[in-house]
């Protein structure tokens, strides 16, 4: 009968109307209260202010959907998270000196009763399932008592299915939700465990379950975004399938908002991980889409002049490197590498440690090292330069202002490229062991 009742309320789930949260802490009066509003990996700051003598207040506010996740934590604790229902006057309370998420009680929220409830039960049933599993081992298989936790396993696995069936077949928000949220946890669990199949699950999910709109605004958007990278790095089974993936996901989201978020977030990632053609593959998707500011247009095409097969910007040097300035732009040699970096930079110190003690290598592979520093002080980088085993070095002492690093859009050091003996950018990235990888698969092919 409960579990009619509780299928019942997930299509027949009422409304209350009113727009504001009523909050009472007691023990924490005069403390700060912050309140955002999770719009995928953003956080949206909606209140921050001390609470009164009473340890009360209220906010109110608005906001365009009718549900979305609210965070809220007081004198800097740990977040809590609830649902806010626009059509519902929240009130959340907490008596006790603790700021844990189970010392506080929501009222008068059929939103978050309904998921607590729900999730809850679930939790309860597949906690059984595990307990009658580890008891199963206990018994021998002859021992009749076997036999009844096996039907008792059943049941419970029914009682499961019975509620997922349910989950699915509603459209309320509350069953969208938990769907969502159980969606999470299978795609986090699958990321983690270091097998194929498992990944593949993941990642099927990631492209083809997860309703992105509703993701935005539910908290589950950074814990999912981020869990999913575990399946395209390097030593996972879908390498250089990332951009491939948010295209596809791009493709199927309508709001412009989420769309936006959705590709800068995936963007970034690609960048910060090195991932480059991810990032170009998202970059000329974007720049055909038709769904991009005029100003984003601009600068991925830029970007475009700059993607793996173009022709490399020509190199613009000092006119007293005279010598030095013809070898650089006039390579005789297989390819070009070229090094961005700075001096007192901690991750280019790394990276040129690297190099030099590999440089000899490059040297008998016919490799051209040339190297562009964006230091601004002349002293440092001819200290530096004394330190180098390479003779092409160079310093306009203009910084990121440097028309190098402006013409080949170098925004972070170090950067190196690759380039061909034709002029074509080959390779791009921010580790040299990258860069040797690369080489000795290239040099192999040769």
């Amino acid at each position: 009968m409960r579990l009619l009742i509780f299928l019942f309320f997930f299509f027949y789930c009422p409304s209350f109307f009113g727009q504001s949260i009523h909050f009472s802490i007691p023990h924490f009066s005069d403390k700060e209260l912050k309140c955002w509003i999770d719009k995928g990996s953003r956080a949206d700051t909606i209140y921050k202010q001390k609470l009164n003598n009473f340890g009360e207040t209220n906010i109110n506010f608005t906001t365009s959907e009718e549900n979305v996740s609210l965070a809220f934590s007081v004198q800097n604790s740990e977040p809590i998270r609830i649902l806010y229902n626009k059509n519902e006057n929240i009130s959340i309370l907490n008596s006790t000196k603790e700021l844990k998420s189970n010392s506080f009680i929501i009222e008068n929220s059929p939103t978050n009763t309904t998921i607590f409830n729900c999730l809850f039960q679930l939790q309860n049933l597949e906690n059984k399932s595990m307990l009658i599993n580890k008891m199963s081992s206990l018994y021998e298989a002859k021992n009749p008592f076997l036999k009844e936790l096996f039907n008792e396993k059943n049941r419970i696995q029914q009682k499961i299915s019975t509620i997922n069936d349910s989950l699915a077949l509603s459209t309320t928000f509350e069953a969208k939700y938990i769907r969502l949220k159980i969606l999470a946890n299978e795609i986090t669990a699958n990321t983690t465990v270091n097998n194929i199949e498992n990944k593949t699950t993941a990642r099927n999910h990631f492209i083809n379950d997860v309703d992105f709109d509703l993701l935005y605004s539910s908290g589950f958007w950074v814990p999912i975004v981020r869990s999913t990278l575990h399946i395209y790095n390097e030593s996972a089974p879908f390498y250089e399938r990332f951009g491939d993936d948010v295209i596809s996901i791009l493709k199927k989201i309508k709001k412009e908002e989420i769309f936006e978020t959705f590709y800068q977030d995936a963007l970034f990632i690609s960048d910060n991980l090195d991932w480059v053609k991810d990032k170009e593959n998202i970059e000329n998707y974007l720049i055909q889409s038709g769904r991009i500011s005029d100003e984003n247009l601009l600068k991925f095409k830029n970007n475009q002049k700059l993607h793996l097969g173009k022709k490399s910007p020509k190199l613009q040097l000092p006119n007293s490197n005279n010598s030095k300035k013809n070898s650089a732009n006039k390579p005789e040699k297989k390819l070009s590498m070229l090094l961005f970096y700075e001096t007192g930079c901690n991750h280019c110190e790394e990276e040129i440690e690297k190099v030099k003690q590999n440089f000899s290598l490059l040297k008998n592979n016919d490799v051209q090292f040339i190297s562009f520093s964006s230091d601004t002080d002349s002293a440092a980088f001819n200290e530096k330069a004394k330190s180098l085993p390479w003779s092409d070095n160079f310093c306009s002492l203009k910084g990121m202002e440097d028309p190098n690093f402006k013409n080949f859009l170098v925004a972070v050091t170090p950067t190196f490229y690759i380039i061909n003996n034709n002029g074509y950018i080959i390779y791009k990235t921010y580790q040299f062991n990258k860069v040797m990888s690369f080489l000795n698969d290239f040099l192999k092919q040769k």
